[in-house]
């Protein structure tokens, strides 16, 4: 039988297939009619026929169906007409797969940013990996004019991504690009960013994206945190500044700013919080401004300026300004209460006033009462304003009526006799007397005579031959009436 042939070799090693060759061995003394080609995976115990044909005279076979990813190892016996020989030593072991080959460049490259000393760039996957991980990609850039390119990043592992900002470029210095696939095979042709980048800070307007907390009018109630926040965008990044009701921003209030946005906070916020903040972000190719309202809600301060007027033995007129601060809602009711002085109990006089004033009825008479009044939102009941001393319920007291049919009943060369009625009203108090005056013809000047006790006079001590008017006021604890006035009265001589 033939001998062993020697141990084959594999070439061509594709996904599933591969071409296996030998040397034709010594034949033992009778001529080799065929060969037998048998293929097994390294862990396998059996070995299989790679192929039924007869393969005699070639010294060679490509083996088909291999399973893509498998490794295999394959062997040779030779025949004769006295048998089959021995098989020759297991090839090394292959693995099934293509072989790689250099990969297809990157797809449309295009430079997507700039500052005034890098450009970004970024790129799509390639058509094809070459049948071998991509190791990452070469950067190359050049000057107008150059011959020679300079490497971006110095290993394809420093850029595995598709996209890569290439630094230390020059300011308003123009450059091209190119962009290398790098696998196992090597790198493919290089592609090419089709413009001339030129090298400088771009402009862009900013631009304020508020947040849901500015989007429209910021209500929060008295004591909760406030935060006001937005995104900014924009190139150069924009300064940020933020006012409130066009001055300065309180120093309670933080301010925070980074490159993205900028956020204020107002911890525990109290009623003075409420304003106009503006929000305002500039950079050299614009400026761009947002306001929001705060409105801070609480329940109302009290109200102001609890006045106590026409007071009677059984009502009081009661009248207040509305409070300084409503909180922030519509004051929707007063309520106004009131205490005898003697008492410890409030009792309501009215739970729900809608109007600045009130007539507080069923006073009881001679009791000295307090009152006392709040104003009511949505949000609460304010403290109450109190009158600052009691009133006395009783009638008032005013001055009485002027007496009346004021008349002479006799006039003689110095003296006039005069009567009057009493008045209608004596305003409360009883009346205590009555003031007599007279004025000459001819004069301005009243002349009080005195105060008498009843409704007639003597008045004495006039000159004889003059015209007088005479008036009289009647007076009370309390004060003096309106006068009543005489007709002019001559002193003369009386006739009989």
């Amino acid at each position: 039988v033939p001998e062993a042939p020697e141990m084959p070799t594999v070439r061509e090693v594709y996904a599933t297939n591969v071409l296996v060759l030998w040397n034709r061995p010594r034949d033992g003394g009778k001529p080799i009619t065929n060969y037998i080609l048998e293929k097994k995976e390294p862990t396998a115990k059996r070995w299989s026929r790679a192929t039924r044909e007869p393969l005699y005279p070639a010294t060679q076979y490509r083996v088909q169906d291999l399973v893509e990813g498998c490794e295999y190892e394959f062997r040779v016996m030779a025949e004769n007409e006295l048998g089959t020989g021995d098989p020759s030593v297991p090839s090394k072991p292959i693995l099934a797969k293509d072989p790689i080959v250099r990969p297809s460049p990157p797809v449309t490259p295009e430079a997507y940013d700039k500052t005034k000393d890098s450009v970004s760039l970024k790129w799509k996957l390639p058509r094809h990996d070459g049948k071998g991980r991509i190791f990452g990609y070469l950067v190359e850039y050049q000057k107008p004019g150059a011959v020679e390119w300079t490497p971006a990043n110095q290993t394809p592992e420093q850029c595995p991504d598709l996209h890569y900002v290439v630094t230390g470029l020059t300011d308003g210095q123009e450059y091209n690009f190119r962009i290398f696939t790098v696998n196992a095979a090597g790198k493919s042709d290089p592609a090419y960013v089709k413009q001339v980048v030129k090298v400088h800070d771009r402009l862009e307007e900013p631009e304020l994206l508020l947040d849901a907390n500015m989007a429209r009018d910021h209500l929060a109630m008295l004591g909760t945190n406030i935060s006001l926040s937005a995104t900014i965008k924009g190139i150069p990044t924009p300064t940020v500044s933020w006012k409130k009701n066009d001055g300065d921003v309180p120093s309670h209030i933080t301010v925070a700013v980074t490159a993205t946005g900028s956020k204020i906070f107002i911890p525990k916020c109290v009623r003075a919080d409420s304003g106009n903040y503006t929000i305002t972000v500039e950079n050299a190719a614009g400026k761009k401004s947002a306001t929001v309202a705060v409105l801070v809600l609480n329940k109302p301060s009290p109200p102001r300026d609890l006045v106590v007027s026409e007071v009677t033995s059984e009502s009081a007129y009661l009248t207040w300004k509305a409070p300084e601060d409503n909180g922030g809602a519509v004051i929707s009711h007063y309520i106004v209460e009131k205490k005898d002085v003697a008492a410890e109990q409030w009792v309501p006089v009215s739970a729900a006033n809608k109007k600045l004033s009130l007539m507080a009825m069923y006073l009881m008479e001679g009791i000295q009462y307090l009152f006392r009044v709040a104003a009511e939102n949505q949000f609460g009941k304010s403290d109450y304003v109190v009158t600052k001393t009691p009133i006395k319920a009783i009638d008032p007291l005013y001055p009485p009526g002027p007496p009346k049919n004021l008349h002479h009943t006799d006039a003689d060369k110095t003296e006039v006799w005069l009567a009057w009625e009493w008045p209608d009203r004596t305003g409360g108090s009883e009346i205590t007397g009555f003031i007599v005056e007279h004025q000459e013809e001819g004069q301005t000047d009243w002349v009080t005579f005195k105060t008498v006790s009843n409704n007639h006079a003597h008045v004495t001590g006039l000159e004889e031959g003059k015209t007088y008017r005479f008036r009289v006021k009647a007076q009370n604890a309390i004060g003096v009436s309106r006068p009543d006035t005489s007709v002019p009265v001559t002193c003369q001589e009386k006739t009989c």
